[in-house]
């Protein structure tokens, strides 16, 4: 794989649509879930890299329109907040769906409101610790 740009992800894969499942626990300001991710594979690639800012992958894999499922190795790499999923084969050009199990701190949750659609809401203490919540959706 060449070298990568610290600021820009690699070409080769490109996400399409995010279905995302989170379970918050606010008690102890964490969230737990799953990210399904339709992506368009543009070549071949036998790793998958993906933004992952305090981030938890614990499992990954990617799966094919067939049902064809391939079990990633997450690698994750803190200084670059990148998450990199090795393959066991290559992944062919076409679409996938990469998924990821998923833990992490609260300061980003996601629900769904009354309409159905995605909310994210952000929410920390101020420096009066105060808590602030800043919501935005569609």
């Amino acid at each position: 794989m060449p070298e990568l740009d610290p600021y820009r992800l690699p070409t080769t894969v490109s996400p399409r649509r995010y279905d995302l499942e989170l379970a918050p626990d606010l008690a102890a300001a964490t969230f737990a879930g799953t990210v399904a991710i339709d992506v368009e594979v543009h070549e071949p690639v036998d790793e998958i890299v993906l933004n992952a800012l305090e981030l938890d992958i614990h499992e990954a894999w990617v799966e094919w329109p067939d049902g064809t499922r391939l079990d990633a190795t997450v690698r994750l790499d803190e200084p670059t907040e990148r998450a990199f999923l090795a393959l066991p084969s290559a992944v062919p050009a076409g679409p996938a769906v990469v998924t990821t199990c998923t833990a992490a701190p609260s300061w980003l949750i996601a629900s769904r409101n009354c309409a159905g659609s995605m909310v994210a809401t952000c929410s920390g203490p101020t420096a009066s610790n105060e808590p602030i919540i800043a919501s935005s959706g569609r």
